[in-house]
């Protein structure tokens, strides 16, 4: 079995092949070729032991070194590496801006609420805007919009409308 450790104990150990069928010869392995520092340092320091197949090295699974006899000859690599942890104030901070963001997006928009329109279209035909020759606005920003295919006998639906200032 290949034994790679990673970590601060890298500098000190190099990749091993023990013949072990469990963890215990494995520790004892490591205790005999870097010395007794070196196997009590991973024993009393947050380690994990992960079991692969060379051939699949995408398939690990996560042991814990005091399952001392758990079989692991179905193994040919085992991987120790230190504990990940990391700072969590930029999680933290990360929240707080997402917070803030999202209540200043309320405050906007209680600040500037659409106008809203009425449904029915006969009364919008009098709400008629002088801006664009008495056109109606009859519908709102993200409303639907009909689609009719072939000969319509109905009235269209101000869908855009734009002014510049050499039309005025």
């Amino acid at each position: 079995m290949q034994v790679k450790i990673f970590g601060e104990m890298k500098d000190k150990c190099h990749d091993i092949n023990i013949d072990a069928s469990n963890i215990h010869q494995v520790m004892a392995g490591i205790k005999h070729f870097f010395g007794n520092d070196v196997s009590e340092h991973l024993r009393n320091n947050p380690y994990y032991f992960l079991l692969s197949k060379s051939e699949s090295p995408d398939e690990v699974i996560s042991i814990s070194e005091y399952v001392i006899d758990m079989k692991i000859s179905d193994y040919d690599v085992i991987t120790i590496t230190p504990e990940v942890s990391g700072d969590i104030a930029p999680i933290v901070w990360a929240i707080i801006y997402a917070v803030v963001a999202i209540a200043v997006v309320a405050i906007a928009m209680a600040l500037s609420p659409t106008p809203e329109f009425d449904e029915d279209p006969a009364e919008a035909l009098k709400k008629t805007s002088s801006l664009f020759k008495g056109s109606p606005n009859i519908r709102e920003e993200g409303g639907s919009v009909p689609y009719a295919c072939g000969e319509a006998h109905v009235g269209g639906v101000l869908i855009s409308a734009g002014m510049y200032a050499e039309d005025a």
